[in-house]
């Protein structure tokens, strides 16, 4: 048998690292494209959602708000309690029936409206309310 020389080594480990490397590659590749599939999927579950009607359907949110807000979001909870005074003033309103005046007069009957504990509600939590209301929509968009 012939003896390899030193060159010869690192040219067939280069090889093997190059070999490896565009073997990983493939696999991240893959994986990407796996990735990609799983949210076109929710994508296209969530257009035919918005397509079809009630965005402030309760079930309708959290069956994609709800488990996005999960998934990245630390103040999920939050949005729980949130999204439903989206759902009961918006009804079973489509994304297509919700004007910018529409938004305005939810904007302007939250800020009015009494809590629980007596008190009038801060802007700070109608804001927080209108954020969730445009990342439904923004979900709905993409």
């Amino acid at each position: 048998m012939k003896e390899t020389t030193n060159i010869e080594k690192s040219k067939l480990i280069a090889t093997e690292r190059i070999i490896y490397m565009r073997f990983n590659t493939c696999i991240q590749k893959d994986k990407l494209q796996l990735c990609n599939r799983n949210r076109l999927t929710q994508r296209v579950e969530l257009q035919c959602q918005s397509s079809t009607g009630n965005i402030t359907n309760r079930s309708s949110v959290e069956k994609v708000f709800l488990p996005w807000s999960k998934a990245n979001k630390r103040s999920w909870r939050h949005d729980e309690f949130r999204t439903r005074a989206i759902c009961e003033f918006f009804g079973g309103k489509t994304f297509r029936e919700i004007s910018p005046l529409f938004v305005e007069r939810f904007k302007r009957e939250r800020r009015e409206s009494i809590t629980r504990r007596g008190s009038v509600r801060s802007p700070a939590s109608v804001n927080h309310e209108l954020e969730l209301l445009s990342k439904i929509f923004n979900l709905a968009i993409d």
